[in-house]
């Protein structure tokens, strides 16, 4: 229930966000930051404690955004437009956020 609710808050405030708003927020590097910087602190947090669960959540974590990083560059060639370009990149970085916290 808690991610339809977070999925429903994060489509409406990507699509309905102004545009000035959304292309300060949704842009490439924000994606990069909060998609690596982060999760790369985490990792390195969960190698360094002798219980191996934390690994393997951080594992997956980085295999599926490897495809989500992948994903993002085709589609960002495909889209034409700036605002179905900040729609696309909002979801993809409320997507990181969601796969921080399960």
């Amino acid at each position: 229930k808690i991610h339809a609710i977070y999925w429903a808050a994060a489509i409406c405030s990507t699509t309905f966000l102004p545009d000035g708003v959304a292309s300060c927020f949704f842009n490439q590097l924000t994606v990069t930051l909060v998609g690596a910087l982060y999760p790369i602190y985490r990792s390195t947090k969960a190698v360094c404690t002798p219980d191996g669960e934390d690994d393997k959540e951080w594992l997956q974590f980085w295999t599926v955004g490897g495809v989500l990083f992948m994903l993002a560059g085709w589609v960002s060639d495909a889209i034409q437009t700036d605002r179905a370009h900040d729609i696309w990149l909002g979801y993809l970085l409320f997507a990181f956020f969601w796969l921080y916290f399960p």
